[in-house]
C-alpha cells in the first residue's frame, strides 16, 4: 500500500464514514461471486438484502434459487446513502488518486417513460454510443456532462465489472471498503417494488468467507 493510499484513506476515515450493522442478511441464488453478471452496481462481491423476497420480484428473472441466510458477529458496512456531500466528494478524490477513476465528459440520453411516468436516462462515455441507443438519433435529447467520474481499467478488472458511468460511484465505494477492511456497503433504498426499489447491499470478496452461511431459508417471492 503505497503513501498516496494512506494518506486518502486517514483522511476520510477521519471524516467519520456513517456505518451499519446487520443480525441476519439474505442471498438469493449462487453464492459464488464469479456468477454475477458483469452490469451489477455492487461489483465483484456477494449481493445481499432483507429483503430477498421483493428482490425476486424487482429482478424476476434475473434473480433466482435458494436463498441463504448469512450471518456474522460485529460486522460493519459503509452506510452508502448516508455519506455527506463532502465524504463522497473525498472518496472520490481517492479514485482518482489512485487510479480506479478520471474525470472525464459523459453523454446522457434522456427520456420520457410512459410506463414509469417520469424522465429516465442513460449515461454514455462518447456521443456516438448515445446515438445509437437513441430512437431517432437526430431528434435525441443528448446532453453532455463534464467533470463526471468514468471508470479506469483497474476499476473494471477489480469489481468484474463493465462499469458503465452510472456504476461508478458504487462500485468505488465497494472497492474502497475493503481496503479498509469493512464487510461492505449498504444502500439504503426506498422499499417500492412498484418502482424497482428496495434496500440492498454487498459483502466485499475478501470479507465472504468471515460469515457464516445458514442453510437455505423457505423465503421465497
Amino acid at each position: 500500500m503505497d503513501d498516496d493510499i494512506r494518506r486518502w484513506m486517514r483522511l476520510v476515515e477521519a471524516a467519520a464514514i456513517p456505518t451499519l450493522a446487520f443480525p441476519t442478511l439474505y442471498h438469493v441464488g449462487s453464492l459464488d461471486p464469479k456468477h454475477k453478471r458483469r452490469d451489477s452496481y455492487e461489483g465483484a462481491g456477494l449481493s445481499v438484502s432483507i429483503h430477498p423476497a421483493e428482490w425476486r420480484q424487482i429482478a424476476r428473472g434475473l434473480v433466482a434459487g435458494q436463498t441463504w441466510a448469512l450471518t456474522k458477529a460485529k460486522n460493519k458496512f459503509i452506510a452508502a446513502t448516508r455519506l455527506s456531500k463532502t465524504q463522497k466528494a473525498m472518496i472520490a478524490q481517492w479514485a482518482v488518486t489512485n487510479g480506479w477513476a478520471e474525470s472525464s465528459t459523459i453523454y446522457r440520453l434522456s427520456w420520457f417513460d410512459d410506463e414509469m411516468d417520469d424522465t429516465m436516462y442513460s449515461d454514455f462515455t462518447t456521443r456516438e454510443e448515445a446515438e445509437r441507443e437513441a430512437y431517432d438519433p437526430e431528434d435525441a435529447d443528448i446532453k453532455e456532462i463534464p467533470g463526471t467520474l468514468i471508470a479506469t481499467d483497474a476499476l473494471r478488472h477489480r469489481t468484474n465489472n463493465d462499469a458503465a458511468p452510472v456504476t461508478v460511484p458504487d462500485l468505488i465505494l465497494t472497492v474502497y471498503a475493503e481496503e479498509l477492511g469493512y464487510d461492505g456497503v449498504w444502500w439504503d433504498d426506498r422499499l417500492d417494488v412498484r418502482n424497482y426499489s428496495a434496500p440492498r447491499g454487498v459483502i466485499v470478496p475478501s470479507k465472504i468467507k468471515t460469515w457464516t452461511v445458514l442453510k437455505p431459508t423457505s423465503i421465497s417471492g
